[in-house]
């Protein structure tokens, strides 16, 4: 976008986590080629910058957080949901807590719709959806119950 303005640029460089590369506010720093001095996570949060400085009526994030550290991970998706102030967001994700916020979750099996609804009454179902997110937060901590 020919628009957006460097302190913009700068804005969304932080928002991803990406300030390291700007050495002595180089915004000309060399990127090469399908950014290849990049680490895959690096490039995936260049590409997330952009979209932030791009204002759109919808926003599709297809795993915009799989090569990320969690740290990183839980700053840029709070970016993504302050998008969905103005816009329609859309997250598709495998990892559960990336759309615990979200207003509605679709759960797919072979391309079809078996539960839906926010977090809270999905899990208060208790079905396949309230199986997967709790069997995530258990590897992730750690504590796998028999």
């Amino acid at each position: 976008n020919p628009n957006v303005t460097d302190n913009e640029i700068i804005e969304a460089i932080n928002q991803v986590k990406l300030s390291y590369l700007l050495e002595e506010d180089n915004l000309d720093k060399l990127i090469l080629e399908e950014g290849k001095n990049l680490s895959g996570g690096e490039r995936q949060r260049l590409i997330l910058a952009t979209q932030l400085t791009t204002k759109r009526k919808i926003y599709l994030f297809d795993e915009a957080t799989s090569n990320i550290d969690i740290d990183s991970e839980e700053v840029i998706m709070k970016n993504i949901y302050n998008l969905s102030n103005d816009s329609l967001v859309i997250v598709i994700s495998h990892r559960l807590e990336n759309i615990v916020d979200a207003n509605y979750i679709y759960l797919l099996d072979e391309e079809i719709v078996i539960e839906k609804g926010n977090h809270k009454n999905l899990i208060n179902m208790n079905k396949e959806y309230a199986l997967l997110y709790k069997t995530q937060k258990a590897l992730e901590t750690g504590y796998v119950r028999d």
